[in-house]
């Protein structure tokens, strides 16, 4: 949520909306696919 935040910070929103949260959770997802061992 504190990544959401910022973002919507950055884009100059007062509120943290949906587009916020996707944007936040992308960056989680690629950074945890990063981080994880590959496989073969």
């Amino acid at each position: 949520l504190r990544v959401a935040r910022t973002i919507a910070d950055l884009a100059g929103s007062a509120d943290v909306r949906n587009p916020h949260v996707a944007e936040a959770v992308s960056f989680r997802i690629a950074l945890s696919e990063r981080a994880a061992p590959r496989q073969g």
